[in-house]
């Protein structure tokens, strides 16, 4: 009786190892699992930001609530991967990008003069660099000298 006992001792403990074990597997998967939830979620909301794209667009767009589109860029709620695939259509984005595997931005390419004006900045000390900022914000400001204007045109 006694050896029956230890026995069924025995198969209960490798059942709750087998339990628990399971569990500890589950909750590995469910961790990686998260963690991509946040990185998509985390790239969604990037690319947003860099594109002007509001939380309010994407939902009217692919026809679901602000919370779940909210849900989205906190990583709480994972996207199908049909909405996921329309939501890169929508965003110009590969899921290479949205997974992280590629990255979000393009190289980009700068001309000979935008690249001497980067130089010419990096060279400068912070007052001189607030100085430029501030100078290419009001001029940025000023219609008269924004790309495309009719002044600008005129002077051309």
């Amino acid at each position: 009786m006694s050896t029956q006992k230890f026995r069924i001792s025995e198969v209960f403990i490798e059942k709750w190892f087998l339990m628990v074990y399971n569990r500890e597997e589950e909750a590995k998967r469910s961790d990686s699992m998260g963690e991509i939830r946040k990185t998509v979620g985390e790239n969604i909301k990037k690319v947003c930001l860099l594109k002007g794209i509001r939380q309010v667009e994407i939902s009217e767009h692919m026809g679901v609530s602000q919370g779940t589109v909210s849900n989205w860029f906190k990583g709480t709620n994972s996207i199908d991967i049909e909405n996921l695939a329309e939501l890169c259509s929508f965003l110009d984005v590969s899921l290479d990008q949205i997974f992280g595997v590629s990255p979000l931005t393009p190289e980009v390419i700068l001309s000979q003069e935008e690249s001497d004006l980067l130089s010419m900045f990096r060279s400068l000390n912070n007052q001189g660099k607030e100085m430029l900022v501030n100078t290419a914000r009001a001029f940025a400001g000023n219609p008269t000298m924004q790309e495309g204007t009719l002044q600008n045109k005129k002077t051309s």
